[in-house]
């Protein structure tokens, strides 16, 4: 028997093989949800085995899913606080380089695009959500936008060096065939 904070604990290791560990935890809450109450921090405070309509909570004791699954737990949590974080970082700085609300405003709407190519492909290799897959992700939004900003802002010196507007086109821009014989 070991101790956690001088209170008495038992623990429970499994061996997997063959399966992710997200899909694993599902597994092991389910069997949990069984024999106790799952509470808001995510523990769950068991039942009274003594109790003849076992649903009578336990006083003094908990059941903890700790180990790998609370590492994957903070690794996504922070994970995602850090990508959310980023691109609000990268929108206001790309405001304050471009001058423009808009302009940064179309370059991050690239990055939802992207699940429309990484989705299918974790789908249909049977690769879970994991760290890797994670960071795969931001790796490809990170080029996306990076490919972004160089065409929009390729555009704008463009539109710059030829003094157009938004709205009108070139002068000096040769003619089509059917403009020239009206």
């Amino acid at each position: 028997m070991t101790h956690d904070n001088i209170q008495p604990t038992i623990d429970l290791s499994m061996g997997v093989y063959g399966r992710d560990l997200g899909h694993i935890s599902d597994d092991v809450t389910k069997v949990i949800d069984k024999f106790g109450v799952k509470l808001p921090d995510g523990k769950w405070q068991p039942y009274d085995p003594s109790s003849s309509s076992r649903k009578v909570p336990l006083e003094g004791s908990k059941i903890v899913l700790s180990g790998e699954y609370t590492k994957m737990q903070d690794t996504f949590r922070n994970l995602g606080f850090g990508l959310i974080g980023a691109s609000v970082l990268i929108y206001f700085l790309m405001v304050g380089l471009d001058k423009s609300w808009i302009v940064p405003l179309s370059v991050m709407l690239i990055v939802p695009i992207c699940l429309v190519g990484i989705l299918p492909a974790l789908y249909f290799t049977g690769t879970a959500v994991n760290v890797q897959s994670l960071l795969g992700f931001i790796f490809v939004v990170g080029i996306k936008v990076a490919n972004t900003v160089l065409m929009t802002d390729f555009a704008q010196e463009l539109r710059h060096a030829e003094g157009l507007t938004r709205h009108r086109r070139s002068s000096s821009r040769p003619r089509s065939a059917s403009s020239r014989s009206r």
